[in-house]
């Protein structure tokens, strides 16, 4: 989808920056160096850019400069202020998109065919977009140790990757060298539906640029999380956008795990995925990590509307179908 018929959001420079805001470059530098503002994207050049919805942030910074509001306090209102636009107001991927676009039809379907759904969409999309945002909801942590090693291996092309689930202690994972590495993950909580991947504290400011995790951030939800019930599968790209989230309907504890029934429903539309991946950063937030400070502020501003192109639509149906025919019967 990166042609010239279809462009990706825009993105600009620091001169850019400057030029539309009237701050100049070396002050914007300055802003970042003290306040961690703005918080551009880094190329692998080391180049910043930015988004449009910078520009807007750094003006509103501008109009409370005006109004004799200090520097520090202007930058933390105008990000919280941004932040707050953005916000969603229900911790859950599910309730959130049906609130939000109920236009988004809603069917019912079998753990086993979500699977199927699943793995088409993690590697129709999500292992081919230009470094997404990805978020997958687990519930219990014995289902996120059986794709582990799959989600591991999708970190490697994300620019930043979280996983949801009642983890009673942080992951481990391994390195191709063999050294292990313990992944971050909020306080420990127990109990949880058996399902598969389903997903608030409002920050203060961005935190500094940091190198792109390579290893998944895990996100322990506690007891009372609506995201418990969840399963959710969310790639934010500026390519390659899709998310799939589900909700097990109750009653269930008897039922056998691949016959288990969830109110579902997915889109490709980059809007939709943004509001998905916006819940997710905030849940991850309010669970204590720090590493989706960042992310709530780079997800703030509107994604591209262009849908993802026919092709790789085609190609994840054609998936669905294979998995389906292959696992779902079992």
């Amino acid at each position: 989808m990166n042609d010239a018929s279809n462009p990706g959001p825009e993105t600009l420079t620091i001169g850019d920056l400057a030029s539309r805001t009237g701050v100049a470059p070396a002050t914007l530098r300055m802003w970042e160096q003290r306040h961690g503002f703005p918080n551009p994207q880094r190329r692998d050049s080391g180049h910043r850019r930015y988004s449009a919805a910078d520009v807007e942030v750094v003006l509103d910074v501008i109009r409370r400069r005006q109004m004799g509001v200090r520097l520090d306090v202007a930058v933390e209102q105008a990000v919280s202020a941004a932040w707050s636009d953005a916000e969603p107001t229900t911790p859950s991927a599910y309730a959130e998109l049906r609130r939000l676009h109920p236009r988004l039809n809603s069917y019912r379907l079998r753990k086993s065919t979500l699977l199927a759904l699943s793995w088409a969409i993690e590697d129709e999309f999500c292992a081919l977009a230009d470094r997404p945002y990805l978020f997958g909801a687990f519930q219990h942590e014995k289902f996120y140790a059986h794709s582990q090693q799959r989600w591991e291996e999708l970190a490697r092309v994300a620019r930043q990757t979280f996983v949801f689930a009642e983890f009673t202690s942080p992951p481990v994972t391994r390195s191709s060298d063999g050294d292990t590495t313990t992944l971050s993950a909020g306080p420990a909580s127990a109990g949880a539906p058996e399902a598969q991947p389903g997903a608030g504290a409002r920050p203060t400011r961005p935190a500094r640029p940091q190198p792109p995790r390579r290893t998944p951030t895990a996100v322990t939800l506690p007891h009372d999380a609506p995201m418990r019930r969840e399963w959710t599968v969310v790639c934010d790209a500026p390519d390659l956008s899709a998310a799939l989230t589900a909700w097990e309907l109750p009653g269930q504890d008897d039922t056998p795990d691949r016959d288990r029934v969830f109110e579902s429903l997915w889109t490709v539309e980059p809007g939709p995925v943004r509001d998905a991946a916006r819940v997710c950063a905030r849940v991850a937030q309010a669970a204590g990590v720090e590493e989706a400070r960042p992310v709530l502020y780079e997800l703030a501003s509107s994604p591209d509307p262009a849908l993802a192109d026919l092709a790789s639509v085609t190609a994840m149906f054609n998936r669905v179908v294979s998995y389906v025919d292959r696992y779902a019967v079992r």
